[in-house]
């Protein structure tokens, strides 16, 4: 199996934010503020979630043991997060940190390797070293490399996607992905928001949905789904709210994905 490599961005102002000013000012300020880069880190590969397994007693034990930090440390860390909305609890054993979601960079191995075939081209164009026929033998390897990363992408979408939709509904979706530069961590967060709604009946269209508008929130779906009946009274028109041409596209793609 391919290796895939992930990266944390950092926003530039991410020492200027409040919440983040605020906690390096409590005593011990510095090293809750490293606590949290590294769950953030601890996360990546889970998009942004981190998980209590049971091994130790609590969530705060269990995740200072992972990152090799001082339990009383990580709980007050811990309760910080969750006090200024940087960390959320999704369930008993699942949490997830916002901000970290947004800010998670990854590419396979194969990507890497085109980023580097890339690199090295632009430098050897710079040194007036390329010619024809070594442009041609570049140009057929990144075209091969390219194609083994689709099939990568299409490999991992069907994985994620093959208990729940048919080969024909895999396909359209995997094309999505494709066009619009869509990772398969994106295509497996969107599928566990829309897989709890059993009265989806296009399941391509509320799937693509979810991407284009970051569906988050299964409850949330589940009741603006809700609103959508075919009484038109409930419906959201014009004569009730003054909505931008956004919304509205918003509002379209949601009703064709519930089939309303």
């Amino acid at each position: 199996m391919a290796k895939r490599y992930y990266w944390l961005k950092l926003k530039e102002n991410f020492f200027r934010q409040k919440e983040i000013k605020k906690l390096r000012k409590i005593a011990g300020g510095d090293t809750f503020t490293i606590i949290y880069l590294k769950i953030q880190l601890l996360s990546l590969k889970d998009n942004g979630k981190l998980f209590f397994e049971g091994v130790e007693d609590t969530f705060y034990e269990e995740l200072a043991l992972e990152i090799d930090e001082d339990v009383n440390n990580v709980e007050l860390t811990i309760a910080y997060l969750m006090k200024h909305g940087l960390l959320e609890e999704v369930t008993q054993d699942e949490y997830i940190l916002p901000q970290t979601v947004a800010s998670i960079g990854s590419e396979g191995s194969s990507t890497e390797r085109v980023r580097k075939h890339r690199e090295k081209k632009k430098l050897l164009q710079c040194n007036n070293k390329v010619t024809i026929s070594n442009t041609e033998i570049e140009q057929e390897i990144e075209q091969e490399i390219e194609q083994e990363i689709e099939q990568q992408l299409y490999k991992e979408v069907w994985g994620i996607l093959k208990d729940y939709y048919d080969t024909k509904e895999i396909e359209a979706i995997y094309k999505f992905c494709v066009e619009n530069n869509i990772a398969a961590a994106v295509v497996k967060e969107k599928y566990f928001v829309i897989r709890e709604r059993q009265s989806i009946k296009n399941r391509v269209g509320a799937l693509i949905s979810a991407i284009k508008n970051d569906w988050t929130n299964p409850k949330m779906i589940e009741a603006v789904g809700s609103n959508y009946t075919s009484n038109n009274s409930k419906r959201f028109n014009n004569n009730n709210y003054e909505l931008s041409e956004k919304k509205k596209k918003e509002i379209e793609e949601i009703e064709s994905a519930f089939g309303y």
